[in-house]
């Protein structure tokens, strides 16, 4: 089976059973270090955050002990269900992030944040451009104005697999920068690399549909 695939996923977690959570790359930790100088503190601006592909990481749940709103989604209702019964009081929806619809709505979000998701769900050569772009396309649309997707990828731009073209979103913008911090599951690679997905502010918005 396929990384992409819903059916790969269940049957992880569910040969998973529940255990402790698992993290892909690094754990909450490295991201919250990485986090810190991009998000304003919760104590100042508490932000709408969209954790997507969440598994069973426990990202979500640091995020909201930080005093920020967390919506955490992942299409394997067995990471779900496992999620939902650990921490009852967050919010945990079985949701496919290429297709969200109607479930989160549209500008509904300050930040998306996703550590291996685009990575599994664009592993395929097949399906690789196809999943890209349904993935970009719905980062930007959730986004509000000015929002930010922060994407963990063990990916650098220069790859065969083109991050810098597989996250292209209209009406936003896309960076890529260096981690010091070598992946869990790739011992031998010393880095890993963060894209972000800006939205276009209000402003830049309306100069685009205007011209």
């Amino acid at each position: 089976m396929a990384l992409s695939t819903l059916e790969f996923w269940d049957a992880f977690y569910a040969q998973k059973g529940d255990c402790a959570s698992n993290e892909w790359y690094y754990g909450e930790a490295t991201v919250l270090e990485v986090l810190d100088e991009l998000l304003p503190a919760a104590a100042a601006a508490p932000a709408d955050v969209l954790h997507v592909g969440c598994g069973t990481s426990l990202v979500g749940e640091a995020l909201s002990a930080r005093g920020h709103r967390v919506v955490n989604v992942d299409y394997s209702t067995e990471a779900i269900s496992r999620m939902r019964s650990r921490f009852p009081e967050r919010r945990y929806e079985a949701l496919d992030c290429r297709r969200m619809g109607d479930a989160l709505g549209e500008a509904a979000f300050d930040v998306l944040l996703d550590k291996g998701t685009v990575d599994s769900m664009t592993a395929a050569r097949a399906t690789r451009e196809a999943h890209g772009a349904a993935l970009a396309r719905e980062f930007a649309r959730v986004l509000r104005p000015g929002g930010r997707a922060f994407v963990f990828s063990s990916y650098g731009p220069d790859e065969e697999k083109d991050m810098m073209t597989l996250l292209r979103a209209g009406g936003a913008d896309l960076s890529c920068r260096v981690l010091e911090h070598a992946p869990f599951e790739y011992p031998d690679q010393s880095v890993t690399y963060l894209y972000t997905l800006q939205k276009h502010g209000a402003a830049a918005a309306a100069a685009a549909a205007a011209a």
